[in-house]
């Protein structure tokens, strides 16, 4: 296998289907999956493999320029970088504003930008590639890719990123080769934390956990350390409940969602511990149960999850972030109906 598909973590299914398709690559490719379980790491990989001498070598000028996002025809675009060119615009006005930039999608506009220099020719690629995440892209620049997917440049490789097939347009689906990505086992992110961060193997182990089957998120975590645990599923009152969910609601968008998750994985793991009484499967297994809602039934828990999955589906559409925390915090409080039931 190529060395640079071989860096891959946890994705052997994936690693396997882009280097079948290294000898003849499919001018678009569509990388389902969760969030930060590599798919972007896995099309700078699958880049270098179509562009080194040696499909992937890691050493040569091809494999480090994309390694550096220094390649004049390899190109990752990200919201994050969208956010950062705010941010600097902002800075740079007489009245420069310090505040975080907001952005939540890329636009139409963008996206035929984007579609403009796609169809430039390469400065010396074999093939240009270019990545792009398909869920942050708004419904109008979404169809305006289906040009490019009906009438593809030679030699111009597309790579889309995206949460799901279900997430992405049919039409596009139907252009795109599926290369379906699963979370990353939590053993093999254990090993990739020690081998390659220097982490010492119980943090590891704590962290590969917690993960949910994040590398990237995990890697996040290294890099910037761990979130406070929030704690708006042990609030023992509406009150206090409102008050953590103002505080979540003030911080970026990132930042929430991550929130989202940790609060998922949260009651995830009551549920496990109620249904099997296995501690070795709970992600967080030293987290006790609020007392404020010990006793409540599963189906207490479901309905806490749909609420949260709700809430992260609403930020992402760009929800009023003060309106979305704060029913939140009202809808998962516990009724008098569950807590007669759960008496009973």
């Amino acid at each position: 296998m190529p060395n640079a598909l071989a860096t891959v973590v946890g994705q052997p299914r994936a690693t396997r289907l882009l280097t079948a398709s290294l000898a003849a690559p499919h001018h678009a490719y569509l990388f389902a999956g969760p969030p930060h379980v590599g798919k972007t790491t896995a099309a700078i990989a699958f880049a270098q493999a179509l562009n080194c001498p040696d499909h992937g070598c890691l050493d040569c000028l091809e494999c480090r320029t994309i390694a550096h996002s220094n390649h004049p025809d390899v190109r990752v675009i990200s919201l994050r970088d969208k956010r950062k060119a705010d941010e600097e615009k902002a800075a740079a006005k007489p009245d420069g504003a310090k505040k975080k930039a907001e952005r939540t999608v890329i636009g139409v506009d963008e996206v035929r930008a984007f579609l403009e220099e796609v169809g430039w020719k390469a400065f010396r690629a074999r093939h240009k590639v270019y990545v792009l995440p398909y869920d942050e892209i708004n419904l109008q620049g979404a169809n305006t890719l289906l040009k490019t997917l009906e009438e593809p440049n030679p030699g111009t490789v597309l790579v889309l990123t995206a949460p799901s097939v279900e997430s992405v347009l049919p039409t596009v689906v139907s252009r795109c080769q599926l290369i379906p990505f699963n979370p990353v086992p939590p053993p093999a992110i254990e090993a990739w934390l020690v081998a390659t961060q220097g982490i010492e193997p119980a943090k590891a182990k704590h962290l590969a956990r917690v993960a949910d089957g994040r590398l990237g998120w995990a890697a996040e975590r290294v890099k910037e350390g761990e979130l406070p645990e929030p704690t708006l599923l042990a609030a023992d009152s509406y009150s206090s409940a409102l008050a953590e969910a103002e505080k979540l609601a003030g911080l970026d968008n990132e930042t929430q969602q991550e929130a989202l998750e940790v609060l998922i994985a949260q009651a995830r793991d009551i549920m496990i511990r109620r249904q099997t009484g296995r501690a070795d499967w709970l992600a967080r297994p030293d987290l006790p149960e609020a007392p404020a809602r010990r006793g409540l039934p599963l189906s207490y828990w479901l309905r806490v999850v749909t609420q949260l999955e709700g809430a992260r589906h609403q930020l992402r559409a760009n929800g009023n972030k003060q309106l979305v925390w704060a029913v939140l915090a009202g809808a998962i409080q516990p009724t008098a109906l569950e807590r007669a039931r759960s008496a009973s």
